[in-house]
């Protein structure tokens, strides 16, 4: 299943980052605010993460031996 806002937001605590460590994901600050908050473009929302951001949070979260999902 593909990952949620809410996913996103429970890897980056996980992690213990601020919003500036999880912008290390290749994207600004602004466009991670904005998908954690599950919105994107013109405040359209959107259900899923975008899989090539989900594919880096899994890298990262290896990288810091930190599970990706626990979410609910």
């Amino acid at each position: 299943m593909p990952m949620t806002a809410a996913e996103l937001l429970a890897w980056r605590n996980q992690l213990d980052w601020s919003l500036d460590e999880a912008a290390q994901l290749g994207i600004s600050r602004r466009a991670y605010v904005y998908l954690e908050a599950g919105i994107i473009s013109r405040g359209r929302k959107i259900p899923f993460i975008p899989q090539m951001t989900e594919l880096a949070c899994a890298e990262l979260a290896r990288r810091h031996r930190s599970p990706i999902r626990s979410a609910g």
